[in-house]
Formats: structure tokens, C-alpha cells, sequence
């Protein structure tokens, strides 16, 4: 099986993977990047890539990964980080099954809508497989969920976009291009709500998937907003995209929550991260919350949580258990945690899609 892991990036192309000036000048602000790097990095041929980051807070471990209605941890220790080099499915043969994800750069392969519609050939309609991810032309967690871990042949529709947040008229991206999770849904209810003839989905042949919440942190801080108040507003914006799911006919959810995006490294050696850790152990313990909530007023649901922040927490405490060298190393190797500054690498994307495989057990999915 050949490798995806590509080959190691350049400056210039670590340039080209940062958002725009006004994410650097958040950065800035916050001594989180070197002047030589914002001038670099301000060179007018950068584009989307990266997330605008936070700051952090007090340890507290809720380990709350659920699956249905029942709360387990997830703790593999699987060292392997082989990748799949296949856009077809490799389960054996069962109904069609639909997956339907939203999120940020965690999740996006560069997916539209407008483009080729997942097929036989390619499982994901477009781009080539992989497709565009954080960390280049290699796999992340949704392209080994769909492509090597799937107990049925899947399409993927994969609406998540690079530097997202859940609602731009609550915590707005640097662009108004860059759809949020409000928008991304909006976008299904537009061209698959109808269970189109290309895409005929049904409320047990389908499941969403949310992995969203970092930006809105990182965008909070750079903005000066009251972040309590933001978060209970996030989530409540949030979960109006997950009813308008249901209503259309969704009765299988998979959420992700945060990592703890505070130890990496843009973030670790910033006085913030303990703020920024707090911050995000609350938004998921209130995600959580909503989960439940969710849960409790639609019992027709089969919903799952995947809880990345203690599995990213398990790796990076111990990263030699998993097969990387270290918490804080960063590049294209396959031994690294980090790809870039902000973004955990194939070989962590890996590890969280071999936990979801075991979450999603015998759904079909």
C-alpha cells in the first residue's frame, strides 16, 4: 500500500497555507508569530489554510466520549499510522451508505458541491483523493473513516470548509467566502434536503458529522468578545443546524469536540494556553450537555461523541506510546504530532479515525 504522507513542504508553501494579513494581525497582537514571519507570511499570495488561535485554562479531564445512550472512554493505543491510497470503498459489500460531514480544517478535503458528485470511482465526488487537507494531499480522519475503517460502501459529501466557524454573525471568519457550519447546512438542505436521484439518503442509510468549535475559540480571543456568553450562543446556533438535520430526516450524529489545540505548537510556549484550555474544556463539556438535551428530546436519534480532546491529550503525554517522537514536532514525517503550527498530523488524524471505527461499531457506517 503507497504512502500519502507527501513530501516536505517548503516555507513559501507553509505561506500559502495561512488565511490572510488579518489573521496575522491577530497573531501579532498576540506575540503569537515572530515579525519576520508576519511579514513573510503577509506576502499578498497568501490564501485560506489555518485557523486564527486562542488561549487557555484549568485541567479538568471529562472524558465523555458517548456512544448512543451510553458514556465510554476511547482510548486506543494503536502505534500504526499507515494510510489508505484507495478513493473507493473497502468494506464488504452492503447498502449504499451516506455521510454527511461539516466543520473546518479538521475535517475539509476542499469538496464542492458544484463540482463531481461522489461516485464509485472517487467516494468523495471531488477533489482527488485525498483532496486539499490541512496538512497537504494526505489523509485526514473523515478520508480513513469513509475509505479504510467503513462497514458499508459510503458516499462523502463533505461540507466543511478551512478556517469555519459555526456561525458568522455570532464569531465571523476572516472571510465572508469561507462558509460557516450555519451555512455549510444550509448548503445540504439546498441540493440533498430532497434525496436527490444522485444522492438517495435515508434516516438509517445516513449519518452527519460535526467537528467544529476551534475557530469560534480562536476568533473569540483575537476579537475581544466575552467568551462565556459567546460559547452558550455558539451552542445554541450549533444545534439549530443540528435540528434543521432532524427535520430533514437525520437520525444518526457523530460529533467531535475539541482538541486541545492549546499545547500546539503556535500555542504552547503562549501565556494564553492555560486560558485557551479552560475555555475549550468548557465549550466541551457544554457541548456534551447539548448532546444530551439533543438526545433527550428526539428519542428516534442514535447520536455518538468522540472525545479528541483526551485522546489528543493521551498522545501528546505520551507520544512515543503512539509512535511519534515527541508532543511538540511538526513537519510532513510520519512520526510527527503536528503537520503545521495549529494542526495535528496524518498520523494523529489517524489515531482518532482507528477510536471513531471502534465508536461507530456495528451502526453500518
Amino acid at each position: 500500500m503507497s504512502s500519502r504522507w507527501g513530501t516536505k513542504k517548503p516555507l513559501y508553501a507553509l505561506r500559502n497555507s495561512v488565511y490572510s494579513n488579518q489573521w496575522l494581525v491577530c497573531f501579532e497582537f498576540q506575540g503569537l508569530l515572530p515579525s519576520f514571519l508576519v511579514q513573510f507570511f503577509s506576502h499578498p499570495n497568501t490564501n485560506r489554510y489555518s485557523q486564527c488561535l486562542p488561549q487557555t485554562v484549568t485541567t479538568t479531564t471529562t472524558t465523555t466520549t458517548t456512544r448512543t445512550t451510553s458514556t465510554t472512554s476511547q482510548t486506543s493505543s494503536t502505534t500504526s499510522v499507515s494510510t489508505s491510497s484507495s478513493p473507493t470503498t473497502s468494506a464488504t459489500p452492503g447498502s449504499q451508505r451516506f455521510w454527511f460531514s461539516f466543520g473546518d480544517s479538521y475535517t475539509a478535503t476542499g469538496f464542492d458541491i458544484g463540482g463531481t458528485k461522489p461516485n464509485s470511482a472517487n467516494v468523495f465526488g471531488n477533489p482527488a483523493y485525498p483532496g486539499n487537507t490541512a496538512c497537504g494531499t494526505v489523509t485526514n480522519w473523515i478520508d480513513e473513516m469513509v475509505v479504510r475503517y467503513n462497514e458499508s460502501p459510503i458516499y462523502a459529501y463533505n461540507f466543511a470548509i478551512s478556517g469555519a466557524t459555526i456561525d458568522n454573525s455570532i464569531v465571523p471568519a476572516f472571510s465572508t467566502s469561507i462558509k460557516s457550519v450555519t451555512e455549510q447546512v444550509g448548503q445540504f438542505i439546498s441540493n440533498l434536503g430532497s434525496k436527490p436521484s444522485y444522492a438517495p439518503w435515508t434516516s438509517s442509510t445516513a449519518i452527519f458529522s460535526f467537528f467544529i468549535g476551534i475557530n469560534d475559540i480562536g476568533m473569540t480571543f483575537c476579537n475581544s468578545y466575552t467568551q462565556g456568553d459567546r460559547t452558550d450562543t455558539l451552542l445554541t446556533a450549533y444545534f439549530n443546524q443540528v435540528q434543521k438535520l432532524y427535520d430533514a430526516g437525520g437520525r444518526n450524529f457523530l460529533f467531535v469536540n475539541v482538541p486541545p489545540v492549546d499545547r500546539s505548537p503556535l500555542m504552547i510556549s503562549q501565556s494564553s494556553a492555560s486560558t485557551e484550555k479552560n475555555i475549550i474544556i468548557s465549550y466541551n463539556t457544554k457541548l456534551a450537555s447539548k448532546i444530551q438535551a439533543f438526545k433527550s428530546a428526539h428519542s428516534d436519534v442514535t447520536t455518538y461523541l468522540y472525545d479528541s480532546w483526551s485522546k489528543l491529550t493521551q498522545i501528546l503525554n505520551s507520544p512515543q506510546t503512539y509512535g511519534l517522537q515527541d508532543a511538540t514536532s511538526q513537519g510532513s514525517g510520519s512520526n510527527v504530532a503536528w503537520c503545521n503550527v495549529y494542526h495535528v498530523s496524518p498520523a494523529v488524524h489517524h489515531l482518532f479515525a482507528q477510536d471513531i471505527q471502534a465508536l461507530l461499531a456495528g451502526s453500518g457506517f
